[in-house]
């Protein structure tokens, strides 16, 4: 944090919100550059025998990936920030472009609100991921999932691999709007899942019109762990225009195939920024407080199973999704640590343990996952209340969660941060929110569930009368002049079943019996996956 504060990044015309999740950012990627550091120079001394012994544990008992990203609290302050063009660019790796490792790590699937940016980033993606792997198959994902068929034929078209061939001439010989395409598309799909191949797997998937959307989403999340990806997927094809996915077109270079349709030159061969113009175009756009997050049904199932296994206590991750499914009242009350149990009662929090001073600088880079992951807890407690106050709630819950967090502070020796806190939030002209701006989701109004008693969802601080009188006040509470009155959930439509989860069995479905002629049906994968004739 000195050298940061030591050496600050760029803060140029970005408003309050931006310049946090620079902050966090420029931390983590310190944090994993020591990591990196010390792992490398581990890795050089040790045993080879230890490593091999690794590897093969590794392939017989798969434990959830842990993935370096900056601290929650940098992505809902991204989220509520009105500079997200400068603040996609000063997120950039250097002189790079955005890979989905570099994405991931900030966040940008889940507080980018412009679903044009994030098509953007999902082609500049797949670009950089072609540069390094020179496989169109390794970055068709993310094209099939945009919807970006042209481009995504013109790179096939210039990838001499026996697979990049394959795949071309499978684009060229269906239209995946019918029955046969879809079929084969499907069938292509189990073919690639049998192989593990995950990612190629669930761009098959999709390639289907109507895509197979569930059944890809499921490989994300279950078979390579990675529900950021998912959700990021998610949102692409559900907001992507539907094209068509019949390719014999008239497009000619050598053999028969042009680029132009990619734009720039190739694009994917260009050193440039990628959309930067158009994500600079977003940044007069709708601010925060005029935002409403439009999802699909898909998109908020990912985000309703990430709540309900949320097991971790990231309060500014679950604001985060609550205010993407449309629940600003639920996601202030989980922002503002205020327990809600039988009554209204503010109830001692505590801080996250610190770093000691005794520990040793090896300790920390030998552990550096660790390390950052402490640190985020860190400032995800500190920034809490600031971030609360962005969201306009009550006065009263306003300062409870700065008390609370302030006390905790001070519990552990640490009186000017506590006092910070404080200042930060003692703003004698500020306004609240009232109830008619609060954006209410009306079609998805379900119930937060698994916190604080599950009572959280069917209190709103907002509706509170400050004069009401209480039955029998309660000594501890700070809350006594509050009349409570539950307001009355509504149920949500249960939305409809897409495709049943394939993960029982990798096995392909059965055809239909067929002439055995019919070529209709074949993977272009089969010659790598034989399937043993029967007797």
């Amino acid at each position: 944090i000195g050298e940061i504060l030591s050496n600050m990044p760029s803060f140029k015309k970005m408003d309050s919100c931006a310049q946090l999740c620079v902050f966090c950012v420029d931390l983590m990627r310190r944090l994993v550059a020591i990591k990196e550091t010390y792992v490398q120079g581990s890795n050089n001394s040790a045993n080879p025998y230890d490593t091999i012994l690794k590897q093969t544990s590794s392939t017989l008992e798969r434990e959830k990936e842990v993935y370096d990203t900056a601290a929650s609290a940098a992505f809902l302050s991204a989220l509520m920030s009105d500079s997200q063009g400068r603040l996609l660019d000063a997120c950039r790796p250097k002189n790079e472009k955005f890979n989905w490792e570099s994405a991931r790590s900030v966040g940008i699937p889940f507080w980018a609100r412009s679903e044009k940016v994030i098509s953007s980033i999902a082609e500049e993606i797949a670009q950089s991921i072609y540069k390094t792997t020179k496989s169109v198959m390794d970055c068709a994902l993310y094209y099939v999932a945009s919807r970006k068929m042209k481009t995504l034929k013109a790179i096939a078209a210039t990838d001499r691999s026996d697979s990049g061939t394959k795949f071309m001439k499978f684009l060229l010989a269906h239209d995946f709007s019918s029955d046969r395409g879809r079929k084969a598309a499907e069938k292509n799909a189990y073919s690639l899942l049998r192989k593990r191949k995950y990612a190629s797997a669930a761009a098959f998937f999709l390639i289907a019109e109507p895509p197979f959307i569930r059944t890809a989403l499921d490989i994300i999340t279950v078979q390579m762990q990675d529900p950021s990806l998912a959700f990021f997927v998610a949102r692409l094809i559900e907001n992507a225009p539907k094209t068509t996915t019949h390719f014999n077109d008239g497009l000619t270079i050598g053999g028969g195939f042009s680029l132009s349709s990619m734009g720039g030159g190739g694009g994917f061969a260009g050193s440039g920024d990628i959309g930067g113009n158009s994500i600079q175009t977003e940044e007069n756009g709708v601010s925060f407080s005029e935002w409403t997050p439009a999802l699909g049904p898909n998109s908020r199932r990912l985000l309703k199973a990430q709540l309900e296994d949320s097991s971790d206590s990231d309060i500014c991750l679950e604001c985060l999704q609550l205010l993407w499914l449309g629940r600003p009242n639920e996601a202030k009350i989980r922002l503002s640590r205020v327990s809600i149990t039988d009554g209204l009662n503010a109830v001692d929090i505590s801080a996250p343990s610190f770093i000691k001073a005794t520990d040793s600088e090896n300790s920390f880079a030998s552990n550096g996952s660790k390390l950052l992951v402490k640190a985020n807890e860190i400032i995800n407690f500190c920034a809490a209340p600031t971030l609360l106050k962005g969201l306009k709630p009550d006065k009263r819950v306003l300062w409870s969660s700065a008390l609370l967090s302030s006390r905790a502070l001070n519990r552990c020796g640490l009186e000017i941060p506590s006092i910070r806190i404080l200042i930060k939030i003692a703003d004698l002209d500020y306004v609240e929110e009232s109830v008619g701006e609060i954006t209410e989701d009306k079609q998805h109004g379900e119930k937060l569930q698994g916190h604080n008693g599950g009572g959280g969802s069917s209190t709103n601080f907002d509706t509170f009368p400050s004069n009401a009188e209480v039955g029998k006040p309660c000594s501890s509470s700070i809350f006594d002049t509050y009349n409570a009155a539950p307001s009355a959930s509504k149920q949500s439509k249960p939305t409809s079943e897409m495709n049943s989860s394939i993960f029982d069995s990798f096995d392909a479905p059965k055809p239909k019996s067929q002439s055995k002629s019919s070529e209709t049906l074949s993977s272009i994968f089969d010659s790598f996956d034989t399937e043993p004739q029967k007797g």
